[in-house]
């Protein structure tokens, strides 16, 4: 047997094992991953279930109030602009 079949590599005698450490390595690397990819989708879908959650209750809060003030005789309410909610918080803080 010349040296070049005795060497450890792709195409000696060895190529079987480097082939199992590959394999063992792309397992490790995904068992490794995997707690990673579960925890984020899981916090992925919570969120979004939160979030979903809230846009219907404002939905809802919002057709209450304007059954509420229909009831009452009052106008519709007007929807308000991000701005203008920072400005009266602001407006209202200074108030006091």
């Amino acid at each position: 047997m010349d040296k070049a079949a005795r060497r450890p590599g792709w195409g000696g005698v060895g190529a079987p094992r480097i082939l199992e450490l590959m394999e063992n390595y792309w397992v490790a690397v995904l068992w490794s991953l995997l707690p990673t990819v579960v925890v984020s989708a899981l916090f992925f879908f919570v969120l979004r279930s939160v979030i979903r959650a809230d846009r219907n209750e404002r939905r809802e809060y919002a057709r209450i109030e304007a059954q509420e003030r229909a009831k009452r005789g009052l106008p519709p309410a007007k929807a308000p602009v991000a701005g203008e909610v920072a400005d009266a918080a602001a407006a209202a803080s200074a108030d006091r």
